[in-house]
């Protein structure tokens, strides 16, 4: 699965999101296309998540979360990623 597209994209203004199938989970890619700062909110319905709540790792910094919804600031050019269970 780790080569694999993502099963799902969805765009909120300049911050992209890929969702696809992780081991035990689902990883949620989000990266800012644009030129500035820019924020987006998912709800977990929009990423493909039957769940109301989930916890989410972020596999840069360790942190783990639980969500209702994922948002995010970041600045151009960066991304995040998460590992959603």
């Amino acid at each position: 699965q780790s080569g694999a597209q993502s099963a799902l994209e969805v765009t909120h203004s300049h911050v992209e999101a890929f969702v696809k199938p992780a081991d035990g989970g689902t990883a949620l890619y989000m990266t800012n296309t644009g030129t500035g700062t820019a924020s987006a909110t998912y709800t977990l319905s929009q990423l493909g998540i039957k769940a109301t709540r989930v916890t989410g790792r972020n596999i840069w910094t360790g942190r783990t979360t639980t969500f209702s919804g994922v948002s995010t600031t970041l600045a151009a050019g960066t991304s995040a990623m998460l590992v959603l269970t």
